[in-house]
C-alpha cells in the first residue's frame, strides 16, 4: 500500500511539470494531395430482395407489381434530374 502511494506521488509530480498541448497552430496543411477512387455502382431493385416465403401468390404478385412500379417511377425521376 505504501509502495503504491509512493509510485502515485511520483507520477503526479511528473505530470505537474508539463503543460498539456491541446492544440498547436501550424501553417502546414493537414492533408497534402488527394487520392482518386473509381467505383462502379450497380443498383439492385429492392423488389428482388423482399421475403415472399409463406405468402399467398396473389398477394406476392400484387406487392411485387406495386414495388416494381414505385421503383421504376423513383429511378426514372432520379435519371431525369441528372
Amino acid at each position: 500500500m505504501v509502495l503504491m502511494l509512493i509510485l502515485r506521488a511520483g507520477a503526479v509530480n511528473i505530470h505537474k511539470t508539463e503543460s498539456p498541448v491541446l492544440w498547436k497552430k501550424t501553417y502546414d496543411p493537414l492533408v497534402t494531395g488527394f487520392n482518386a477512387v473509381t467505383m462502379n455502382i450497380k443498383l439492385v431493385s429492392p423488389c428482388n430482395l423482399m421475403p415472399i416465403e409463406n405468402v399467398e401468390p396473389q398477394v406476392v404478385n400484387a406487392v411485387v407489381t406495386q414495388c416494381k412500379k414505385a421503383y421504376e417511377d423513383l429511378f426514372l425521376s432520379k435519371l431525369e434530374k441528372i
